[in-house]
């Protein structure tokens, strides 16, 4: 019979006339190798249903469907068929009921994942990817981490070879598939692997039969089946869901074992070479929250202090978990109290900073980071990474505007072929991707009112412009949602593509493109010339600067010392013009200006050889300046107001 590949998977069509006759009247049977959806069977017996037959069975021989789909199909004996016959140069239907027997040679309880929204494996890989996008961004010991699980998810087709767009992790850990994942040892029997498999998908179905519950009673947990259960769990972690719901006794087994190994360091023998991150990672699947115990995680770090691929793992658990706040018995508060303890515990036992010490520095220095709710730094340095990074682990920017260029081809479509649930699905995972970069920027960026107050033609870039992205997302939620309203409705529906489609063309030309408005803003701020930009405003000021006489030395900044801060141009060019006008309040008046670095800050400075006058030393320049160096992480200080003041300016430095 004909089929078709379409995006939906094989369609079959109408069966051709020439079958009426040889088969009229006869039995038949329809053999299916694997049944993954069911939608296979459906499709083959609806097209026999058109045909003259006196009996349909259907044998499939691997099915991995669901109890239910499998039980009804089961339970089908009887299928109305439609035979279309042709009488006197007119086509008739004749309805008859026909007998059918569906049979299932094997069913396998290990799901089909037919799109990528409802798969596991591409979840996490999704989730993993955003991670490093995040505010702030990752630790070196993390990113390691994301580039060996990123390794372990890598994507195969059906002969072996990898995916052709998986660039997330590089291309020199790329190759054919060898039948296991590499985080997977290689004495692992992996028939008994996908047999325990089996056993625990029977219990998502939450049809409980007895014999389901039954055959687990049967298991003993020896070093043999601890290490199956162990493949199993980490290749699917959220398999302990069933587990914790229908086998407590099961868990607390598995618990005590790899408690055994974690913390007697070693004890128990087991027959494979397991890496330690993998042991661990089995740890944290079993029981996350032992993790945050002070003593729990000193004895976990001494355990991994020896391979720095554990040591990785714990980074990248501790980083989630105090950048999301997912920990379930620590607050994040808390948890930094219980990292700052288990530092300075490591720091006596071993008497040096060895990697362990160094990691909880990067995770404490985290926390830090996120108390000062108020700074754009992370947020901004996310962004910068999204337009700038290259090579491992950098492929995001690439791969959303591939995604993009997909959803534009899908809009094209007529209103009679758009699928609006498979639309959503690629919509919302895309939009979910692109505003974890963005919003956290835009949010951190809308949420001080001072940048309105004082820069205001800087914030109507991103709020209020009518090509802005603050609008731009917000007419695609509008379009979007209209979209979902009008399905149905074709002559709506197409104008409303239509409108989507503009809005999404605007966000790859201004917003995701490298050459696009947003990312030449970002650019532009990315790394501020701290000396350049003070010549430009003393320059534009220099009419004024003379009329009072003010002589400013600076000769001490050598343009060529390029010192670059962090914080946006246009702030920095009001801090300067505030600073200057404070020097104007005064006439014949000498000024002197520096520029030095200390511990990560360049630092600014002028001084003035006279006092203000009493009228000026309540001016609203300086709240200005102070308010725009803390936005951004920056110090403000003043000296001497009353005899020779002293103006100095920190900013965290962007070599």
């Amino acid at each position: 019979m004909p089929r078709i590949d379409t995006p939906k998977g094989w369609r079959f069509t109408f069966p051709p006339a020439a079958l009426n006759e040889p088969i009229k009247d006869k039995k038949v049977l329809i053999i299916d190798d694997g049944s993954c959806t069911g939608e296979t069977l459906l499709q083959m017996i609806d097209t026999i249903s058109f045909l003259k037959v006196s009996k349909i069975t259907v044998f499939s021989i691997i099915a991995r469907l669901e109890d239910f789909q499998r039980e009804f199909f089961s339970r089908i004996h009887q299928i109305r068929a439609d035979y279309i016959k042709e009488e006197a140069g007119s086509h008739k239907i004749e309805i008859r009921m026909v007998p059918i027997e569906i049979f299932f040679g094997v069913n396998l309880h290990i799901p089909n994942y037919a799109a990528r929204s409802s798969c596991p494996f591409c979840e996490e890989k999704r989730q993993l990817i955003s991670i490093r996008r995040r505010a702030p961004s990752p630790p070196k010991s993390v990113m390691k981490y994301l580039t060996y699980r990123l390794r372990g998810l890598q994507e195969y087709d059906t002969a072996g070879a990898p995916l052709n767009d998986n660039n997330d992790i590089g291309e020199d850990h790329k190759g054919i598939y060898r039948g296991s994942p590499d985080y997977l040892p290689v004495g692992i029997d992996l028939k008994k692997a996908y047999l325990l498999r089996d056993k625990l998908g029977k219990l998502e179905t939450y049809r409980l039969f007895s014999d389901y519950l039954n055959e687990f009673q049967q298991i003993a947990i020896t070093t043999d089946t601890f290490e199956i259960f162990m493949a199993v769990l980490l290749h699917e972690p959220q398999l302990m869901n069933s587990i914790n719901q229908f086998l407590p006794e099961l868990k607390l087994e598995l618990r005590n074992v790899i408690s055994k190994i974690i913390y007697s360091n070693g004890l128990p023998d087991i027959h494979n070479r397991w890496k330690k991150a993998e042991l661990l990672r089995f740890h944290y699947v079993i029981n996350s929250h032992e993790f945050y115990k002070a003593e729990t995680l000193k004895s976990i770090f001494i355990y991994a202090a020896d391979d720095n691929g554990a040591l990785d793992y714990l980074a990248y658990i501790l980083w989630n978990d105090i950048v999301n706040n997912n920990t379930e018995s620590a607050s994040q508060k808390n948890l930094s109290y219980l990292i700052d303890e288990v530092r300075t515990a490591l720091e006596e036992t071993n008497g040096q900073k060895t990697y362990s010490w160094n990691i909880l520095k990067e995770i404490y220095k985290t926390y830090d980071i996120i108390k000062n709710s108020s700074s754009f730094e992370a947020a901004f340095n996310s962004v910068v990474d999204f337009f700038n990074k290259e090579g491992i682990l950098t492929s995001d920017h690439s791969q959303i505007e591939k995604d993009l260029i997909d959803l534009l081809i899908f809009l094209n479509r007529e209103a009679t072929e758009f699928d609006l649930v498979e639309f959503s699905k690629e919509y919302r995972a895309l939009m979910n991707d692109i505003r974890g970069i963005i919003d956290v920027f835009i949010e951190s960026f809308n949420n001080n009112d001072f940048l309105k107050r004082n820069f205001p033609r800087l914030y109507s870039t991103f709020f209020e412009a009518d090509n802005s992205v603050c609008k731009l997302f917000a007419r695609l939620d509008h379009n979007f949602a209209l979209i979902q309203e009008l399905t149905g409705r074709e002559a709506h529906l197409k104008d409303c593509m239509l409108r989507l489609r503009e809005s999404l063309v605007a966000l790859k030309v201004d917003v995701i493109s490298q050459k696009g408005s947003f990312a030449e803003l970002i650019r532009k701020n990315e790394r501020v010339d701290l000396i350049g930009t003070w010549k430009k405003v003393k320059d534009s000021m220099l009419t004024r600067i003379n009329d009072k006489n003010i002589a400013i030395d600076d000769s001490k900044l050598l343009i060529e010392n390029k010192d670059y801060v962090f914080i946006f141009k246009e702030c920095l060019r009001g801090i300067f013009e505030e600073l200057i006008n404070n020097a104007l309040k005064n006439e014949n008046m000498t000024c002197s200006c520096n520029v030095y670095k200390e511990e990560g800050f360049v630092i600014f400075t002028i001084e003035q050889n006279k006092a203000f006058p009493d009228d000026y030393r309540e001016g609203h320049g300086i709240p200005l300046i102070k308010e725009s160096a803390e936005k951004f992480n920056g110090r403000f200080r003043m000296d001497n107001l009353d005899s020779a003041p002293r103006f100095e300016l920190r900013l965290l430095n962007r070599t």
